[in-house]
C-alpha cells in the first residue's frame, strides 16, 4: 500500500522529488560538505508540535502532541492507550556518495520506508483490510552532507576506527550547525542533536550512510528506562538495544529517549524495517511491561517454556545448513547448527516468531520457507483456543509473500506480517495479568 509522507520535508542542500501521491513541500539551503553550515534560504526545522486530532477526526489523539512532542513525554504515557495514530518526525542525515551502486534514490526509499512502516503496523492487516495504519513517520528534514567533490564521505564525518564509528560527534555543539535548527532562543545558534529531541521537534535519527561502517548498526539507541509501573527511573538509560554504539566520549547524553536507524540505499525498505524490528525486540531491556508480555511472541521463552537450553533460536550459528526442522507443523526437533543440548518436542506453536525467525524459519535468515509449522501469531493474547490458550494456526511464507513484494529485502515481508500480528491499536488481546493488553507500538517512543 502506499502511504504518503506525512508532513513536509526540508532537504537541507539537495532538491527532493517527489513521488505522485506525496503531499510535500521542499526548501533548499547549502549545509553540505563545505565549511559553511547553512547559506541562502536555509529552514529552522519543524516545530514538533502534531495535532492531537490529526487527520483521524475530532477528538482522536495523535501522537506528538502540542502539550508532549519529546519521547517519553508524560502527555505520551498518560494517553498512550487512547493514541489512535503516531506520528513521530525523523531527520534524515544523507552521507554516502556512491551513486554507482545505489539501487533506489533517498527520496524513493524515504516513501517505501515509510509505507513499510505504516503497513506493519495496521493490526491483523492481513485479514482486516480496514485495518489503519498506527505508524505514520514524519520526515521532518533531509539533510544532505555527501561530499560536494564525489569523495565517499565527508571530510568532517566521524572517521571508523578498530574501537567503533563514534556517533557522539553527531551530538556536539560543533556540528549543531550543520544539522540546521536554529535556536529561536538565540538568534544565529544551532541547537545540537540532544536539544532537538528534547524539544520534541525530532524523535528519531535515520542515517543514510554505509551499512555497518561509519554509521550505526542497524538500530541503536539510548533509551530511558522504567519501573514495573511504567515510571521513568531518573537517569537510567539503556545505551546497548542491539549491540553497544560506541560514544567514548558519552556525549550521546539526552534526557530523553534517543532513536537512531542505519538506512540504506544499496538495499530494499525491508532492511530498514528489519533494523528497527531488532529495536522492537529489545524494547523489554528498558521496559519491564514488555519482557513480561512479549517473550513468548518473539519466542524468547524456550528455554523455560520447553526446556530448550537455550531460551531463543538467536543462538543458533550463521553457517550453512540447520539449526531446527519441522516434521510436522507442531514438531520441532534440533539440527547441527544448534549449539546446545539436542531436543526433540511435540506441542510446538506458542508465539509467534522475530526479527531473524519467521514462525517456521528453520535457520538465521530463513525468510522464504514453504515448511509448514505452527504459531499463534494471529491469535496473540487472545486466549481463542482450548482451555483459553491462543489458537493456533500454519505458518508458511505464503503468508507474507503479497508483502514481500510491496517491502523487499532482509525478509521485509516477514517483519510486515509479525508488525500486524503485534497487539497494536484496538486489539482484543490480554496481558499476563488479565488486563487489558496495551497497544505495543507506543512503547517506541517511551
Amino acid at each position: 500500500m502506499a502511504i504518503a509522507l506525512v508532513a513536509a520535508i526540508s532537504v537541507i542542500g539537495v532538491g527532493a522529488g517527489c513521488a505522485d501521491d506525496e503531499t510535500t513541500s521542499t526548501t533548499t539551503a547549502s549545509s553540505g560538505g563545505g565549511d559553511s553550515p547553512s547559506g541562502s534560504g536555509g529552514s529552522e526545522g519543524g516545530s514538533g508540535a502534531a495535532s492531537t486530532t490529526g487527520g483521524g477526526g475530532a477528538g482522536e489523539l495523535v501522537w506528538p502532541s502540542p502539550e508532549g512532542p519529546e519521547n517519553g513525554s508524560p502527555w505520551l504515557r498518560e494517553h498512550h492507550a487512547e493514541l489512535v495514530r503516531i506520528e513521530p518526525r525523523v531527520l534524515v542525515l544523507d552521507v554516502v556518495h556512491k551513486p554507482a551502486v545505489e539501487i533506489t534514490t533517498l527520496d524513493a526509499l524515504l516513501t517505501d520506508l515509510v509505507s513499510a512502516f505504516a503497513d506493519g503496523s495496521r493490526y491483523h492487516g492481513y485479514s482486516d483490510p480496514n485495518a489503519q495504519p498506527f505508524l505514520s513517520y514524519a520526515i521532518d528534514k533531509v539533510v544532505d552532507l555527501k561530499d560536494p567533490g564525489g569523495a565517499e564521505y565527508p571530510d568532517f564525518w566521524p572517521p571508523q576506527t578498530p574501537r567503533g564509528w563514534d556517533v557522539g560527534q553527531l551530538f556536539t555543539e560543533e556540528f549543531a550547525p550543520r544539522l540546521n535548527y536554529e535556536d529561536p532562543d538565540a538568534p544565529g545558534q544551532y541547537l545540537t542533536m540532544c536539544q532537538i529531541f528534547e524539544r520534541g521537534i525530532i524523535n528519531e535519527l535515520w542515517i543514510s550512510a554505509e551499512s555497518g561502517s561509519r554509521n550505526i548498526y542497524e538500530n541503536q539507541s539510548h533509551l530511558q528506562r522504567y519501573d514495573e509501573d511504567l515510571e521513568p527511573i531518573a537517569g537510567d538509560f539503556n545505551q546497548c538495544t542491539n549491540g553497544c554504539f560506541y560514544d567514548p566520549s558519552q556525549r550521546v547524553s539526552c534526557t530523553v529517549s534517543t532513536r537512531m536507524l542505519e538506512i540504506n540505499k544499496q538495499r530494499g525498505p525491508g532492511c530498514g524495517t528489519h533494523a528497527s524490528g531488532h529495536a522492537q525486540e529489545s524494547l523489554a531491556l528498558s521496559i519491564p511491561y514488555l519482557d513480561v508480555n512479549a517473550a513468548r511472541f518473539f519466542r524468547f521463552d524456550l528455554d523455560t517454556r520447553y526446556g530448550f537450553s537455550q531460551p531463543s533460536l538467536y543462538a543458533c550459528g550463521y553457517d550453512p545448513g540447520l539449526c531446527v526442522d519441522f516434521p510436522e507443523a507442531d514438531h520441532i526437533v534440533s539440527q547441527a547448527l544448534w549449539p546446545g543440548s539436542p531436543f526433540d518436542t511435540t506441542g510446538w506453536g506458542a508465539g509467534c516468531g522475530n526479527v531473524h525467525f519467521a514462525a517456521n524459519s528453520r535457520s538465521q535468515y530463513d525468510y522464504y520457507s514453504a515448511t509448514p509449522a505452527s504459531s499463534s501469531c494471529e491469535s496473540y493474547g487472545l486466549g481463542d483456543g482450548p482451555g483459553g490458550a491462543d489458537a493456533v494456526s500454519i505458518y508458511t511464507n505464503a503468508k507474507s509473500s503479497a508483502y514481500d513484494a510491496e517491502h523487499p529485502d532482509c525478509g521485509g515481508g516477514w517483519i510486515v506480517y509479525m508488525g500486524q500480528s503485534m497487539p497494536g491499536y484496538s486489539n482484543q488481546a490480554k496481558a499476563a495479568d488479565g488486563s487489558p493488553m496495551l497497544n505495543w507500538w507506543p512503547f517506541l517512543f517511551y
